[in-house]
């Protein structure tokens, strides 16, 4: 890793370079307003829609059932995210 630089828009921007052969890892995360849940490491070095969803319901589901939370995920679009079998889930069917 090296000193952050300057970026043209202002701000900062850490610069990271791992090496050619270094080992994939996926890693999710989850944070709130007082707690992090996970992490959760993958044991897939590719994680694919069964395996997010997998994780969802059995990692995830049982921690906020027990906080009884509302929950808001937020994700980005990466293809896991949106396989079919997640969309068709009850709790994305259940939406408002």
């Amino acid at each position: 890793m090296e000193y952050p630089g300057e970026r043209p828009q202002g701000g900062w921007a850490w610069k990271f370079s791992p090496p050619r052969d270094s080992p994939k890892v996926n890693v999710w995360c989850g944070l709130m307003q007082d707690r992090i849940i996970g992490p959760f490491y993958f044991a897939e070095t590719n994680v694919n829609g069964d395996v997010y969803l997998d994780m969802l319901e059995q990692y995830i589901a049982p921690q906020l059932q027990d906080l009884q939370l509302k929950v808001i995920f937020q994700q980005d679009g990466a293809p896991p995210h949106w396989s079919k079998r997640l969309l068709e889930h009850p709790v994305y069917k259940n939406k408002n």
